[in-house]
């Protein structure tokens, strides 16, 4: 589910998305104001539960005088089940509530970001522990003003029903080649304290993704602003991801995926994010299966 599901969207490097924001004032405070609308539609190829998932997301950021601001987001989801599920569909509900500051030492020739996120998920599946859950991530991140360079390290606490917590440690690199044309970025995650007996009689997993970012220029529309293509290694469950800002809340045990997307910019206010994935699961009863996703995301600046 959404967000345990739902593609990636605007993770294309933070960095490059810094230098190109355009800013905008609202009144005579020094407000830039952000709203995103996104839509998924996917399919479960060779599974015995699931059948096909849709999902919208709303999502609103706010940034004061560059020091200080905010992100709040919803993300409904609607999973279709097949026909041996005891229920026909399942509902899921993701809050999102994000608070992040700036500082900029002299000492250093870059921006320091220090953010936390907030997420509550609920649903209504029966007798399982992916409801009524609450996760508290924290973030700091550089972004130097010399090099085309960032790097962030995160920590995320994940509260479930009648488990232990999980913890999370992930951290990235990112760098510009040519000119800051093409981004490389690699993280990586660790999701420690599991309960066997819940993550498929594992403690512990490892994974790392990996997002190569062209940003193109040309005076045809039909053209991207950009392009991104993404890979997913190693396995992850009950994963926080830091880049979208989502929690993957259900027991389904991420084996690596592929994703590829494009931005256009639809005018000097707002862009088209589409995005292609799949991605590939284990799950109860034992066996694989394949996610296929097709999302779109339009994002505005009032």
């Amino acid at each position: 589910m959404n967000n345990s599901l739902t593609p990636k969207l605007s993770v294309a490097v933070p960095l490059a998305c810094l230098y190109m924001t355009p800013s905008i004032a609202l009144a005579h405070e020094a407000w830039k104001v952000k709203s995103s609308v996104t839509v998924t539609t996917s399919h479960f190829a060779d599974s015995l539960i699931m059948n096909n998932q849709r999902g919208i997301g709303l999502r609103l950021s706010g940034e004061k005088n560059e020091h200080w601001g905010f992100t709040a987001g919803l993300q409904s989801t609607r999973i279709g089940m097949t026909s041996i599920a005891p229920v026909s569909t399942q509902n899921q509900n993701n809050w999102l509530l994000s608070g992040f500051a700036f500082a900029q030492p002299s000492t250093l020739s870059g921006r320091w970001t220090f953010q936390i996120d907030t997420h509550k998920v609920s649903n209504d599946a029966k007798q399982t522990n992916t409801s009524d859950v609450h996760v508290t991530a924290p973030q700091i991140a550089w972004a130097s003003y010399s090099l085309p360079l960032k790097v962030d390290f995160s920590y995320a606490d994940s509260h479930y029903a009648n488990t232990t917590t999980i913890r999370q440690t992930s951290a990235s690199i990112a760098y510009g080649f040519h000119e800051a044309k093409e981004w490389l970025q690699v993280r990586s995650y660790a999701v420690n304290n599991l309960e066997p007996s819940n993550a498929f009689g594992k403690s512990s997993t490892h994974a790392f993704d990996i997002k190569l970012t062209h940003f193109l220029s040309s005076d045809f529309r039909w053209i991207p602003a950009s392009l991104m293509l993404g890979l997913e290694r190693g396995k992850k469950i009950y994963v926080v991801d830091m880049d979208s800002q989502t929690v993957h809340n259900m027991p389904m045990l991420n084996e690596g995926g592929e994703n590829i997307s494009a931005t256009w910019k639809l005018s000097s206010k707002s862009n088209l994010n589409m995005q292609l994935s799949t991605t590939r699961y284990y799950a109860e009863p034992p066996h694989h299966f394949t996610l296929n996703t097709i999302s779109a995301q339009i994002s505005t600046i009032w």
